[in-house]
């Protein structure tokens, strides 16, 4: 009797722990701490009443990220999971993408330099061309960790770039924008400005 009743009030434990709000009020309060339940419960109602499917960790890196940046210090920044990585290979000098340097612009990355012999270079890209999507997806009013993530990626994959130039939308069907990502050495430049390598 004792063997089956122990393994049933693990599972039942186990199952009590992942999802508190099933405890009787009195045992709540004794074993939840109050922030950590109102916590719980805003992300439950977010994702119970939303209108579109939200998963629990996107609440949650969404729920940390407004509350770093609630701090309103330009020092302080929550990196997900995704943009952490991205943030480490760009800090470790070494990543495959297109061979540009960038930096924001509202409408998606400005091209700042193309390095000799890339990708980028081949395609036609030149300084001060505006990058507006990657493989579709539409970089405004994104960060340019972000956006230059989209560009990065395994080398010797194809990327697809919407570029602006001189005021003229690029599209696939006119210019080809579609370059394989290679690991292009950046020059030895100096600058004044925040840039990204893509």
């Amino acid at each position: 009797m004792l063997a089956i009743l122990v393994p049933v009030a693990l599972v039942v434990g186990l199952w009590i722990g992942g999802h508190p709000n099933s405890l009787p009020g009195p045992l709540r309060d004794v074993f939840v701490d109050k922030s950590d339940q109102t916590l719980a419960q805003g992300l439950d109602i977010i994702q119970r009443d939303y209108y579109r499917k939200l998963g629990r960790g996107d609440l949650v890196n969404r729920s940390l990220s407004g509350a770093v940046r609630s701090l309103d210090d330009r020092f302080s920044h929550y990196f997900d999971p995704k943009a952490f990585a991205a943030f480490q290979r760009s800090t470790e000098g070494k990543f495959s993408g297109v061979g540009i340097n960038v930096a924001p612009d509202k409408r998606g990355l400005r091209v700042l330099a193309v390095f000799p012999n890339s990708p980028a270079k081949r395609a036609g890209l030149g300084s001060g061309d505006v990058v507006v999507a990657v493989n579709g997806t539409t970089l405004a009013g994104r960060s340019t960790e972000f956006a230059s993530g989209l560009i990065q990626g395994k080398e010797g994959t194809k990327v697809t770039l919407t570029v602006v130039s001189q005021g003229h939308r690029k599209t696939e069907r006119r210019w080809p924008t579609s370059a394989s990502r290679t690991s292009p050495t950046a020059p030895a430049t100096s600058s004044r400005t925040s840039s990204s390598s893509a």
